[in-house]
């Protein structure tokens, strides 16, 4: 398994590269995000790094990555 924390630095280094900002910034924003998601920032980090989460400049601060939910589907239709 791997440690919760390491996978927390490796998406706060991800979403650093994806919004120009430092490591301390883009852990703060992770942290945030988890936040007004009611998410735990282990589980938000491990879906940047699996890249079905990705943080930009937008209002809302993340947009699915190429893996992630579809935001024209309710998740009702995304179940097999």
């Amino acid at each position: 398994m791997v440690d919760r924390r390491a996978v927390v630095h490796q998406a706060a280094g991800m979403i650093s590269v994806q919004l120009g900002v430092d490591v301390a910034e883009a852990l703060l924003r992770l942290r945030a995000h988890a936040f007004a998601t009611g998410r735990s920032m282990a589980d938000l980090a491990a879906e940047v790094v699996e890249r079905r989460v990705r943080f930009d400049h937008s209002e809302a601060g993340t947009t699915p990555g190429p893996g992630g939910p579809d935001p024209d589907r309710s998740p009702e239709e995304e179940s097999p």
